[in-house]
C-alpha cells in the first residue's frame, strides 16, 4: 500500500508543485516565520494549524520548496496508510484490505481534489482517521490511553478547518455511547481541549489572538454567503459524476451491508453512529456555499471507512462477504482507471527554477511583491518575504466585502510607502484584487524586464523598479 499511495501522489506532486491555496498558505507561513504576525500582517481565513505545520517543516528543512513538498507527500501517503490500517482492523483480511484500500487510495488521492497536498481538508481528515483507528483499539482493549490520544486528534482537527466540528461531534458522541467516558468526563474534556489550549497560547504569545477572533467572526459571514452559491443538487450531481459513478458498486455494497446489519444481531446504535459520522462528512462539503473538489476529501475517506465497518458488522464464521467485496472493489478499480487513466510513478524530479526565480534568488537583499494571487508560491520559490500585508486575494473574499476593500487599500498604501524592488504580475496588473480597475501605478514606477509562460498557466511578468534617473527621464519626456 505504501508503494501504491506514494506512486499515486508522486504522479501529480513533485518539488515545486504548488498551486493557489498552497502558495497562499506557504507565503503566509513564510512571512509569519520571518518577522510577520499571523492574522495581523499575514491574513488568511483558515485556523492556524496549517500555517504552523508548514512553518515547522520549514524550520526542519531550510529549502522551503522541498519543505512543503515533503509535508504534502507525507500527509497524503500517511492518510492512505491510515485508511488501510482502519480497513484491515475492520476486515481482518489482507486480500479484502488490499482491494478496498486500492480503490480507496484512488478516490481519496484523486488529483483534482488533492491539488498540491496542502489543502486543510487533508490534515483535518488525517487527524480524524487517526482518531478512528485509536477508537478501534479502545473498543478492543478498553485502555484509557487510546481514549486520550483519540480525543487529542479530534480536538486537533478543527484547528485546520472549523467545519470539522461537524464530523467531530458525532465521533465524540459515539465514544460516549460506548460508555468510555464513564467516570472520566473531566479528564476527557481536558484531552479534547489540549490542542485548543496549545494554539491559543501560541496566538497569545505572537500577538495574533484578537485578529484571529476577528477572522473567526468573518468566517460566519463567509459561510453564509449567497453570491455565486452552488445548490446541493448540483453538488451531489457533480460528486456522483466525478467519482461515485465509477465506484457505484461500492455504494451498493455499503447499502446492502447496512440493510443486512439492521436485520442481524449487530448493535443498532453502532450502525446508526457510524452512518451519522459518514453523513456528517458529506454535510462538511455541503454547508459551504461553494463547490470545490477538496471539500469532498473527508467524505471520500469516510465512505471507505464506512464500507469497511459495514463489512465487519456482517461477518460471521458461517457468512463471509469477503469475495463479493474484493470482486466489486476490483471492478470499481477497473472502471475508475478506465475513466481517469490513473498514473503511478516513483520518480522524484529535482526542482527546476524558472528564469524569474533564478534572477530573484541572486538578488538576496531585494524585495518583491507578487501581484498575481495564483502564483503566491513565488515568494517561497524566490525566498523573498512578502514586503506588504498578505491577504487571501481570492474573489470569494474580495467581492463587495468590506474587509476585502480595506485589504486592497492597505496593500496599495504599503506599496506606495515602501516600494518593492520587483513586482510579479500576469497579463494584467492589480490582479491580486481581481475586480479593481487596472492601475497605471506599475507602468509609472516600474518597467518590464523578463517573463515566463509556464505550461497551461498564465504568463508571468517581472517588473523592476525604475531608478531615479529613469523617473526623471520619464518626467522630462512627459513635460516635452
Amino acid at each position: 500500500m505504501m508503494l501504491l499511495s506514494s506512486g499515486l501522489v508522486l504522479s501529480f506532486i513533485q518539488p515545486g508543485t504548488i498551486i493557489t491555496d498552497g502558495g497562499i498558505f506557504s507565503s503566509i507561513a513564510y512571512k509569519d516565520l520571518n518577522g510577520g504576525t499571523l492574522y495581523v500582517d499575514a491574513w488568511e481565513n483558515k485556523p492556524p494549524g496549517i500555517f504552523y505545520l508548514i512553518e515547522l517543516f520549514m524550520l526542519v528543512i531550510p529549502e522551503p520548496v522541498y519543505a512543503v513538498f515533503i509535508l504534502s507527500v507525507l500527509a497524503l501517503v500517511g492518510l492512505s496508510l491510515l485508511v488501510y490500517t482502519f480497513i484491515f482492523n475492520s476486515t481482518n483480511s489482507l486480500s479484502a484490505s488490499l482491494s478496498l484500500g486500492t480503490i480507496g487510495s484512488a478516490i481519496i488521492l484523486f488529483k483534482p481534489n488533492c491539488g498540491d497536498g496542502l489543502y486543510t481538508e487533508i490534515y483535518g481528515t488525517l487527524s480524524l482517521v487517526g482518531a478512528m483507528i485509536l477508537i478501534q483499539k479502545l473498543n478492543l482493549t478498553g485502555k484509557t490511553k487510546y481514549l486520550n490520544y483519540s480525543l487529542i486528534l479530534i480536538g486537533l482537527s478543527i484547528w485546520f478547518k472549523e467545519p470539522f466540528v461537524l464530523i467531530s461531534i458525532p465521533i465524540i458522541l459515539y465514544i460516549f455511547s460506548k460508555g468510555h467516558f464513564k467516570n472520566k468526563i473531566m479528564r476527557s474534556i481536558i484531552f479534547l481541549i489540549l490542542p485548543s489550549a496549545f494554539f491559543i497560547l501560541l496566538l497569545v504569545l505572537s500577538g495574533s489572538l484578537s485578529s484571529f477572533i476577528d477572522t473567526v467572526l468573518y468566517n460566519f459571514q463567509y459561510a453564509g454567503a449567497k453570491t455565486n452559491s452552488v445548490s446541493v443538487t448540483v453538488k451531489l450531481t457533480e460528486l456522483y459524476n466525478n467519482v461515485y459513478k465509477d465506484v457505484s458498486p461500492l455504494l451498493l455494497v455499503a447499502v446492502f451491508f447496512t440493510i443486512k446489519a439492521f436485520q442481524g444481531k449487530t448493535e443498532k446504535s453502532r450502525i446508526v453512529w457510524m452512518l451519522t459520522i459518514w453523513l456528517s462528512s458529506l454535510l462538511f462539503a455541503l454547508v459551504s456555499p461553494y463547490n470545490l473538489g477538496h471539500y469532498y476529501i473527508p467524505f471520500n475517506t469516510f465512505t471507505i471507512l464506512y464500507i469497511a465497518e459495514a463489512y465487519n458488522w456482517n461477518y460471521t464464521p458461517h457468512i463471509n462477504y469477503k469475495w463479493p467485496l474484493i470482486l466489486l472493489s476490483l471492478y470499481s478499480i477497473y472502471r475508475f482507471d478506465d475513466h481517469y487513466n490513473v498514473k503511478i510513478t516513483h520518480n522524484i524530479h529535482a526542482y527546476q527554477p524558472d528564469n524569474i526565480v533564478k534572477r530573484l534568488l541572486k538578488e538576496k537583499d531585494k524585495t518583491v511583491f507578487v501581484d498575481y494571487v495564483n502564483r503566491a508560491d513565488m515568494y517561497i520559490k524566490t525566498k523573498k518575504v512578502p514586503v506588504t500585508f498578505v491577504p487571501v486575494a481570492l474573489p470569494i473574499h474580495f467581492q463587495a466585502d468590506s474587509s476585502g476593500l480595506e485589504h486592497r487599500k492597505r496593500i496599495y498604501a504599503e506599496i506606495e510607502y515602501n516600494k518593492p524592488d520587483y513586482v510579479i504580475t500576469t497579463f494584467t496588473t492589480a490582479y491580486f484584487s481581481w475586480f479593481m480597475p487596472n492601475s497605471p501605478y506599475y507602468e509609472n514606477n516600474y518597467h518590464k524586464i523578463d517573463s515566463v509562460k509556464p505550461n497551461d498557466e498564465e504568463i508571468l511578468i517581472l517588473w523592476e523598479r525604475n531608478t531615479s534617473q529613469e523617473l526623471n527621464s520619464e518626467k522630462n519626456n512627459l513635460a516635452q
